[in-house]
This record gives C-alpha cells, sequence and structure tokens, in this order.
C-alpha cells in the first residue's frame, strides 16, 4: 500500500512537472511511512523529498522539529542535490520513544528553505510536511509493528545517507512492572498492562464483565432479601382444623364441626336476642390459662366491603407496636385491669393514627376489621370451641369442645377478627378518630385482661358437660330458630359401635 503511493506521487510530480517546468529547483516533501520498531522503543518516520523544478547544484539539509512541547530539533539528515525532475530521496528518521513525551505528538520535517529556494518564495510551503502521532503513556503499551508489513531500508532506498543526528535526551524514566490481577481458584491470571485499551475488541470485554458482574450482583441482592426479609404474616392461611375431612352434620361432632367456621374472636360482642346462639374461640395454654403460650405475629386494621378487604386501606402494626402487644399477651394471667390498660392504650392511639392515614373521606363509613395473628407451639397450646345461647337476656354456655386437627409442623397459626364500625352519619371526624380508637383499644384489652389473676380461664377435663344441652342444627343457628334440646350424653352413646 505504502509502495503504492510512493508510485502515485512520484506520477503526480511527473505530470506536474511537464505543465510547469522550471529551471529554478522546486523541492517538494511528503510522508510515506510512521510505525514503531518491533522491539517496541523507536518511531520509525518515513519521508519523500522530490524535485519538480531544475535541477539543484548544492545539497541541503532535513531538519526535523518536535512541535509538541515547544519547538525542538529532534534530528537532521544531508539531503543531496537533487537532479531536473523526477529524483527523489528518501529518508529515514529514527526517534526514540523515551525521548519524547506521551500522548499526541506533532512532528514537522523542514526541507531546502533558504538555501534551495528562497526563504520568502511561494513555493515554501510545499517544503514542509508534518505528521502526528500518537504515542502510547506508561499506563498502556507500545505498540509494535504489525507483522507483514514490510520497512523500507534506507540502504537499499538511498545510496548515500548520512547517520541520524538525535537530539539532546530527556532523563529515563523508569517504567513500573506489568500490575496483574490473580484470583484465587482461577487458573489464569489478568495482566492490566497488557491489555490494548486503544482496541474495540478491549473494550467490548471489557463492558461484558461488567455487565455480568452487575448481573451476579442483583441475583446476589435478591437472594438476600429472600433470606433475610421479615415473614409476610398475613399471607393466606387456613385454621389448622380446615383441613379435616367434614363429618356427617347430623351427629354431634358434625355439628361442632360446622360451628368452628363462625367463631371469629374470644368475645360475645352480639345483640342479645332471646334463643339466639354464638359461637366464640379461646386461645389457651396445656394449664388452662387464657393466651399462656401463645405469640402475637401480626396486627393489622383493613376496611372492607361485600367483595372483602380493601387493599389500599390495610395498615400494618409496627414492630415496636407488636412487641408491646406481645408482651402484654405473654403478661395477661398476671395483669389486672388497670395494667391491662396501660398496655394497650399506647397500642391502639399509634394504630388508629397510622390508619386514618390510609383511609379518604368517602370511604369512611366502610366496617373495619381489626385482624391479629397468633402463632403456638403445638403440644403446648390448645384451641378451645364454646357455644353460647342467650337465655332470659344473658349467654349461658351450652356446650364447648376442643377441634380435630391437622399439623403439618411444629406451630399452629390462629387468626382474631374484631369488627370495629366505620364512620357514622352526622359523625365529625375528630370524634369518628376518638372513637375508633376507643373500640380499639376496648377490643384489646377485653382480649388480654381475662379476669382475676392466676385463675384459669376455662375447664379441663372432658370437653362434653354432663347435663343435657341444645344443639342447634346449622339451619337453625341461621334463621335463629328454636329447635328441640338434645341429650349429648345420649347422641354420644348412639354414635359408639355396640360390640355384641
Amino acid at each position: 500500500m505504502r509502495q503504492a503511493l510512493t508510485t502515485f506521487i512520484v506520477l503526480l510530480s511527473l505530470a506536474t512537472a511537464v505543465y510547469a517546468q522550471s529551471d529554478s529547483p522546486d523541492y517538494q516533501v511528503a510522508v510515506t511511512n510512521r510505525e514503531v520498531s518491533a522491539d517496541g522503543t523507536t518511531l520509525v518516520l518515513q519521508f519523500s523529498v522530490f524535485n519538480l523544478g531544475g535541477a539543484a547544484t548544492t545539497s541541503t539539509d532535513a531538519n526535523l522539529y518536535l512541535e509538541t512541547d515547544g519547538e525542538r530539533l529532534v534530528a537532521t539528515q544531508p539531503v543531496r542535490a537533487l537532479a531536473a525532475s523526477p529524483d527523489i530521496e528518501i529518508l529515514t528518521f529514527d526517534v526514540a520513544l523515551d525521548d519524547i513525551p506521551g500522548g499526541n505528538v506533532d512532528f514537522r520535517l523542514e526541507v531546502g528553505i533558504g538555501d534551495i529556494e528562497p526563504a520568502e518564495s511561494q513555493t515554501t510551503g510545499n517544503n514542509i510536511a508534518r505528521v502526528g502521532y500518537l504515542v502510547p503513556t506508561l499506563t498502556a503499551p507500545r505498540p509494535t509493528r504489525a507483522p507483514g508489513v514490510p520497512t523500507l531500508s534506507p540502504q537499499t532506498a538511498v545510496p548515500a545517507q548520512a547517520a541520524t543526528l538525535e537530539a539532546t535526551p530527556l532523563p529515563p524514566t523508569t517504567t513500573p512492572a506489568p500490575s496483574t490481577i490473580s484470583i484465587e481458584g482461577l487458573p489464569f491470571s489478568i495482566d492490566l498492562a497488557a491489555l490494548d485499551f486503544a482496541n474495540p475488541l478491549t473494550i467490548a470485554g471489557i463492558v461484558a464483565l461488567l455487565g455480568v458482574a452487575l448481573i451476579l450482583l442483583w441475583v446476589l441482592t435478591v437472594i438476600l432479601r429472600l433470606v433475610f426479609r421479615p415473614p409476610r404474616m398475613f399471607e393466606i392461611w387456613q385454621p389448622p382444623y380446615a383441613a379435616v375431612p367434614p363429618h356427617d352434620p347430623n351427629t354431634l361432632a358434625g355439628r361442632r364441626q360446622l360451628w368452628q367456621h363462625n367463631a371469629q374472636s374470644d368475645t360475645l360482642n352480639v345483640p342479645r336476642i332471646e334463643g339466639q346462639y354464638h359461637i366464640r374461640k379461646v386461645l389457651v395454654g396445656i394449664d388452662g390459662k387464657a393466651l399462656s403460650g401463645w405469640r402475637v405475629r401480626g396486627l393489622r386494621l383493613s376496611q372492607y366491603d361485600i367483595y372483602g378487604r380493601v387493599a389500599r386501606s390495610q395498615t400494618l402494626a409496627a414492630a415496636g407496636i407488636l412487641r408491646r402487644l406481645d408482651r402484654a399477651v405473654r403478661r395477661s394471667s398476671t395483669l389486672s385491669e388497670a395494667d391491662a390498660d396501660k398496655w394497650v392504650r399506647p397500642i391502639a392511639r399509634k394504630l388508629t393514627s397510622a390508619f386514618l392515614k390510609n383511609v379518604n373521606r368517602r370511604s369512611m363509613m366502610l366496617p373495619i376489621a381489626a385482624d391479629l395473628r397468633f402463632r403456638g407451639t403445638h403440644g403446648e397450646v390448645r384451641i378451645i370451641f364454646e357455644l353460647y345461647q342467650v337465655v332470659n337476656g344473658s349467654f349461658m354456655q351450652i356446650d364447648h369442645w376442643e377441634p380435630e386437627m391437622t399439623v403439618v409442623s411444629g406451630a399452629i397459626q390462629e387468626n382474631f377478627t374484631y369488627t370495629l364500625l366505620g364512620k357514622r352519619q352526622g359523625e365529625t371526624l375528630k370524634g369518628f378518630r376518638a372513637r375508633l380508637q376507643e373500640d380499639l383499644h376496648s377490643a384489646l384489652k377485653t382480649m388480654i385482661y381475662q379476669g382475676k389473676p392466676g385463675e384459669p380461664t376455662v375447664k379441663t377435663g372432658d370437653t362434653a358437660p354432663s347435663q343435657p344441652i341444645p344443639i342447634p342444627p346449622p339451619e337453625a343457628a341461621a334463621t335463629s330458630l328454636s329447635v328441640p334440646r338434645v341429650d349429648l350424653a345420649e347422641a354420644a352413646a348412639a354414635e359408639k359401635p355396640t360390640l355384641e
């Protein structure tokens, strides 16, 4: 390629000489080659000097200047007197890379100015050739000549050529040893000094490695979030007694099983309609004390309508509120009524304030559900259902039992739901806030305070009472109709198989 370029320049010179023949010499300078030597220490600059005019009678000098850090003479070579066109002289300059600064550098070659041609002549500009080169810094390797590219030798191109005059050398710089990165466990190491950052493939490889590293970092953060994230207390849940196969609803076990799904909490705050039945569930420990062995794992307030919970109104209790409520539950058997009030009132105040921030004025009339999630260890806690009937304006217990449960893990989870009224018609926002806080405080206080400290809440022993009690069928429980009384002892005896 370079030889073809040189030939083209010569032909152009010949054509120019035909149309512009002159008796005075006219020197022209062109850059024919620039490269780094095989050992990577020398910059080789090659120029072509040819005469387009008449024959020269005297020789001259070719001066190579460095223009980057101020004009500085780098080398000088003699140029013989060129004959009339065409006559060419090839000049080769070897510049040590250690003598020039790193980065972009510019060289200028001047030939025959002031001696072959007048210094003020109009053709002076043709006697100057400029060439630039990017010299690698200490952080990047010095490029070497590509294999297979021929180098023009001054001995073969020019019969006579003077020795190159080198400029004053700069102080030698100490090149640090190439830094390497070795990763333990990998059979290779990375030499940073050998990376060619001017190569697009190197840049693409670095970008690809950074992309892979970012993906691995993202995967690691996802794994850490899944491992250390707090448990979701109110995800899909089924009570342990819901997976038991259904019994015949005409039997005592079947009727009890149907009643279990209607129990929402441990309270009986419902209208006392004569003859009406009500069911509740009580969480106790093996010692018979209420909430003994149970831990509070979650508390939330949310509005609900005919379609279920309204997700945008859900408010989960903070960790501090849960810890305070859990401590109150663990001490419930020893707390007096005044102590229970002190434990619960701050909880109701903070949770009400947080809940009202998620509720707008248009949906304040919806009812509110206060859900509590409990967790107990299998074998240390019990769940007891109590069935009541309103007799003469009072609740009379007519049955209580422990459900059949299917426990897969070692933990038993249970849920309490307290229903609170929304904003009433004509009630101010301030009045609604105070009433909601008081209703929540009353529900939590009733759950924690179980009476005199130290007394068991439910009686231990046989879950079936010995006296005849009325058991309503499912349809009677829904319509509140009177039902005949059934002797449980006789019913239980009738269900047992008779051995003959």
